[in-house]
């Protein structure tokens, strides 16, 4: 059997189609000769997967990713924060984890690297998504003296604070360190209310 491709990932496609064409009839697994040409139709294919509002082990994770990979899905974007937790550790900002409910536990900077890892050789990249302004329940009641706006919305950032810009940005810091695979971070941004923001008065 032999497999060329263009990439690291074309190639481990071409390894999960040898898997698809594993044949087990009749006691002794087989594979059919054939010579197959393929390309992706579509260069992003993803799979988004929020962890942040029902507890995920570890190896549930890797599961899914074995599954994304199986289907050459190429993308799994992970919902790491919502109103209900946060399961980055992130050291810059202190205390932004207190907060979590439903027993959603926070994964080390160490079991995320082995999650990174895991995902590449199998040619599947994972790109973290952060909540932002939005849907940040968690980070208001976690650090109201950074993250709560004048007159107080429960999910939503003040951005409007020059100290929370700054605490965002290193926790985005954070995530790059770790998701160094990734051409892309997602923020979010839905469902901000912005109406209650006093911009200038924090």
């Amino acid at each position: 059997i032999e497999i060329t491709g263009g990439s690291y990932q074309g190639v481990s496609h071409g390894v999960t189609t040898v898997v698809q064409l594993l044949d087990g009839t009749g006691g002794e697994v087989r594979v059919h000769k054939a010579h197959i040409e393929d390309k992706p139709e579509s260069r992003f294919r993803a799979l988004l997967w929020d962890i942040a509002r029902q507890p995920h082990t570890l190896d549930g994770i890797k599961q899914v990713i074995s599954y994304c990979r199986y289907y050459k899905i190429n993308y799994l974007q992970l919902h790491l924060t919502d109103n209900e937790a946060i399961t980055f550790p992130f050291a810059s900002v202190t205390g932004l984890t207190a907060s979590n409910t439903r027993g959603i536990r926070v994964f080390t900077k160490a079991e995320w690297l082995d999650l990174v890892e895991f995902a590449d050789r199998r040619g599947v990249t994972l790109v973290p998504e952060i909540e932002m302004p939005g849907h940040a329940g968690t980070l208001v009641r976690a650090r109201p003296d950074l993250f709560k706006t004048g007159t107080y919305h429960h999910a939503t950032l003040n951005i409007a604070n020059p100290a929370a810009v700054a605490a965002l940005k290193s926790m985005l810091t954070e995530i790059c360190e770790v998701f160094q695979s990734t051409p892309y971070i997602h923020i979010g941004a839905d469902e901000a209310d912005l109406s209650l923001l006093h911009y200038g008065k924090g």
